[in-house]
């Protein structure tokens, strides 16, 4: 999967028919963080949100083209475009900080940036995701963010998960 590539590539003995992953550079994965973005926007173009964009919910097929897997969260009783902002706001974090460890790349302008430019222009749901990273954690959220953050949605604590919604606000 994405996250296996990006996060633990120095531990993967086995690459199977992915040889193209084995030696895999820093830059041929930011290179594939459009293709990832543009992937969620298709998503969100048939009238789908994933709930859980992140990259263990991403297998890449031998062409290099993303594909979402395992649709285990849904979302209730929030907008649309929220929903959408959210799988954004998840998906840039996930890449984030599975670059972060398994790199050591923490520009997660840079990784903002991609995403958007995969997704493409969109006035409304930019607007959302800006909103949403202008917000702070709740105080649950921020009492269950040891697990909620490292397990859900990749940031290794909420000091990076507050550095990555800064970098989306700026990439916007």
């Amino acid at each position: 999967n994405a996250y296996d590539l990006f996060a633990h590539q120095k531990d993967v003995q086995d690459f199977g028919p992915f040889g193209w992953a084995k030696d895999a550079t820093s830059a041929d994965k930011l290179a594939l963080v459009a293709k990832i973005g543009g992937a969620l926007k298709d998503l969100h173009g048939n009238g789908k949100t994933w709930g859980e964009a992140i990259l263990p919910n991403i297998v890449l097929t031998q062409e290099r083209k993303p594909v979402f897997v395992d649709p285990e969260t849904t979302y209730e009783g929030i907008p649309e475009t929220e929903q959408r902002a959210r799988d954004v706001r998840t998906l840039i974090t996930s890449i984030s900080g599975a670059l972060a460890r398994g790199d050591g790349q923490r520009n997660f302008q840079d990784v903002a940036n991609l995403v958007l430019e995969g997704y493409g222009d969109e006035p409304e749901l930019l607007e959302a995701l800006d909103a949403l990273c202008a917000n702070p954690l709740t105080w649950r959220q921020k009492l269950n963010f040891a697990f909620w953050g490292k397990f859900r949605i990749g940031a290794t604590d909420g000091k990076e998960f507050r550095e990555v919604c800064a970098a989306i606000r700026a990439a916007i």
